[in-house]
């Protein structure tokens, strides 16, 4: 379930690049409804696991906390 922590950095940021790809065209602005309505889902699947688990913690790329990021 660590995987659920990185959605909320991955969607919006895979959405901004993906909008800015189609930019010149509507369905840029489908681009970014969609983005937001997945980050929407991640968010509400992201809290459904902390009330059935607690606190959920991560060392991103397995490094100790002073040096890696911890989600």
């Amino acid at each position: 379930m660590t995987w659920l922590l990185s959605l909320p950095i991955i969607i919006p940021f895979a959405t901004a690049v993906a909008a800015f790809m189609v930019k010149d065209r509507p369905s840029g602005a489908w681009v970014s409804i969609a983005g937001s309505l997945l980050s929407l889902l991640a968010a509400a699947a992201l809290m459904v696991a902390v009330l059935r688990e607690g606190v959920i913690a991560a060392q991103m790329g397995e490094w100790a906390a002073p040096f890696g990021i911890t989600l």
